[in-house]
């Protein structure tokens, strides 16, 4: 696996046009609580290829005074470092056990909706997406919850909402514009009964069809268009 990862960076530097030759690669591998210093191999051996590994051990991070700095911190309303908010996201996995780390994210959570505004979320996707291995769907979907209630979240939320409707109205006017005179002629057959007015087509086709007024209104004007291309012209 790590073999494969080291592969993947050389083949980007290699598209990007870079000298892998004098590119130095360090494979670096964090162990969360469970695994203990001296326990591990901080080499890969296949033979042919020695690869050293630099080990980070979470279980040697003092989690509890790291934990009362950042509640602090926050208690005194002052902002966390980028190095701080790290801390804070892979606190849970300092704990040994899954039932512990789970408590530990719960925890982790409650004093990020004690943070800043502008902060948390960062820290609500660092908090996931450190410890996506170790909680459940049930808890995974309370923080995305949070990600979606805090400042940033809402403008992006925003965002893809606006972006949503905009695809959706360039979509239906697209395809309102591409309406054939076959497409046409079907939708008078279907709606027969209710071409006898302009306003009542509209309020036919919204309720059958779900159409919004504005679009219920051009189809309608379509379907005038078309019936009066389809009378006989009078003869003096």
């Amino acid at each position: 696996k790590y073999l494969g990862y080291i592969r993947r960076v050389l083949k980007r530097f290699r598209l990007d046009g870079l000298d892998i030759e004098q590119v130095t690669i360090r494979m670096i591998v964090i162990y969360t609580a469970d695994v203990k210093k001296g326990s591990t191999i901080p080499y890969i051996n296949v033979g042919g290829i020695k690869i050293p590994i630099v080990e980070g051990f979470l279980s040697e991070i003092d989690s509890v005074t790291i934990k009362e700095n950042i509640r602090k911190k926050i208690e005194s309303k002052e902002l966390l470092t980028d190095v701080e908010i790290m801390q804070l996201a892979i606190l849970p996995l300092t704990y040994s056990g899954k039932c512990n780390q789970t408590k530990a994210v719960t925890d982790v959570a409650n004093i990020i909706d004690e943070m800043n505004d502008n902060q948390k979320y960062e820290a609500y996707v660092e908090l996931l997406g450190f410890n996506d291995k170790v909680i459940d769907e049930e808890l995974a979907a309370q923080i995305r919850s949070k990600i979606t209630m805090t400042k940033v979240g809402k403008i992006i939320a925003d965002e893809i909402d606006q972006k949503i409707k905009e695809t959706t109205e360039q979509v239906t006017e697209q395809v309102t514009k591409q309406m054939t005179e076959e497409a046409v002629r079907n939708l008078i057959e279907t709606c027969k009964d209710f071409t006898n007015s302009l306003s009542d087509a509209v309020e036919q086709l919204m309720k059958r069809y779900d159409f919004t007024k504005e679009q219920a209104e051009e189809i309608a004007n379509k379907l005038v268009v078309f019936e009066l291309k389809q009378k006989p012209k009078s003869t003096p």
